[in-house]
């Protein structure tokens, strides 16, 4: 389809419907986050990208009119699948990654991927090979995901035994100052109140 000069494919709205995929999937993912954990949305999202390659490796190693519109239609799923993926993953790092060394962990993510990326446009490989590649890892990320344990794991160091926030992370110092202070000056106003009342 790529090389096609008597259909040319149109590049425009094929890559507007990739956006609009990716966006309904970031979308979809701010809406279920009340109720679905980080980790059990990402380990959906591989499965799925997992699914969406190997439908396209299938579509790749057919090559008729038909294999096209189903890989289009795996892409159209991957694509949804990176929307889900960046806000999920964002929460996950920061829940995982402590902020002092943030930047220097995020730094070294990136180094395999462009590894992956530029290994992959160097080689001489064909499409179906890169899309068994590309679901092989996906599918290494999937087991990275499960192996991290149930998603209730990562919130006990922000909750307390009985599943409350602790005193010092339910609010922050200077609203806790405000408050005692407030309690101390209200106790004052009562006892002088008290006193008046004592000398009538």
């Amino acid at each position: 389809a790529l090389h096609s000069e008597t259909t040319p494919p149109p590049h425009g709205v094929i890559f507007a419907l990739f956006m609009m995929a990716c966006m309904c999937g970031s979308s979809a993912a701010t809406l279920i986050a009340e109720w679905v954990k980080p980790t059990m949305r990402l380990s959906l999202t591989f499965a799925a990208g997992f699914l969406a390659f190997a439908m396209s490796t299938y579509a790749a190693l057919g090559g008729s009119e038909e294999h096209l519109r189903v890989s289009f239609a795996a892409f159209m799923l991957f694509e949804f699948c990176v929307g889900v993926y960046f806000p999920s993953v964002g929460v996950l790092k920061s829940d995982i990654v402590p902020e002092e060394v943030r930047g220097t962990v995020y730094n070294l993510y990136r180094v395999p991927l462009n590894a992956i990326v530029v290994g992959l446009l160097l080689s001489d490989i064909s499409m179906a090979t890169c899309f068994k590649l590309n679901a092989l890892f996906l599918l290494a990320a999937l087991a990275s995901v499960v192996s991290m344990g149930p998603p209730t794991d990562f919130d006990k160091h922000s909750l307390g035994e009985g599943g409350e926030k602790a005193v010092g992370e339910q609010m922050p110092m200077s609203v806790a100052n405000s408050k005692d202070s407030c309690t101390t000056s209200t106790s004052k106003r009562r006892a002088a109140h008290a006193n008046g009342g004592d000398q009538v």
